[in-house]
Parts: C-alpha cells; sequence; structure tokens
C-alpha cells in the first residue's frame, strides 16, 4: 500500500504548491482538505501516515482538528504548515501530538520532515558517478 499523504487548507493555490513540493516523493499518494472537518473526515476514511494542516482554516482551527484526528488515530504523523508560526503555537501543538509546526515561509523544511517520517530518499541533485 502507497503511503498517504493529507494536505488540509483553505487555500487552493497553497494545496497546489504543496503537491508540487510533495509529488516527488514515491509512491506517496496526495490527498486534499478545503478545512477542518474535512480534513477529519478524510483522515478517519483514508488514514494517512502524514497529515499537513493550516494553522487557520474556517470551520475549525488545524490545532482542533489535528486534535480529534490524533484521537482516532494517535499513529498519524501531523504537521501544522502556518503563516501563523509562534512559540506559544509550537508548545499548544506539541502538547496535542503534533511533531511540529512550520512555517509556510519554510517550505523546504516541510518536505525534509516528510520524508523522514516516510523514509524517502532525497532527490539526488547528482547522477551516480
Amino acid at each position: 500500500m502507497r503511503p498517504r499523504i493529507l494536505i488540509a487548507d483553505d487555500s487552493l493555490n497553497v494545496r497546489t504548491a504543496l503537491h508540487q513540493l510533495l509529488n516527488h516523493i514515491q509512491p506517496a499518494e496526495l490527498l486534499d482538505a478545503g478545512n477542518g472537518p474535512e480534513a477529519v473526515s478524510k483522515a478517519l476514511e483514508f488514514r494517512p501516515g502524514v497529515v499537513i494542516l493550516d494553522f487557520v482554516m474556517p470551520v475549525m482551527d488545524g490545532l482542533t482538528a489535528a486534535r480529534k484526528i490524533l484521537q482516532q488515530l494517535p499513529q498519524t504523523v501531523i504537521f501544522i504548515c502556518t503563516m501563523h508560526w509562534s512559540r506559544y503555537l509550537q508548545e499548544e501543538a506539541a502538547a496535542v501530538g503534533v511533531r511540529q509546526v512550520i512555517s509556510k515561509a519554510q517550505s523546504s523544511i516541510l518536505v525534509a520532515a516528510v520524508e523522514q517520517v516516510l523514509g524517502a530518499p532525497p532527490p539526488s541533485a547528482n547522477a551516480d558517478p
């Protein structure tokens, strides 16, 4: 079974950008959600190994969604990717069980963290000698 990554963000542009960044992780299956309740529902239905949540979303914020997902699927690795990074949010998220809060401005850190969780080798910039 291919590992699944659920990307939840209310911005279609952000979801598309994250798809492009994570698309090289093979053979991962990328899923989308546009808000917190949809993220919870899709997580429970598809049981992804990794969930990436925006913090600020309509209806339900990412921290609340993370709490609900982890209550049902405690083995799921959750990252919050947000423009609203703060030490307080990092502490609150860690208390809920979120692996890491990452600024949207640091997408390379998010990609590396997801690769590490899934055990995917990073793409090589050089061909084998």
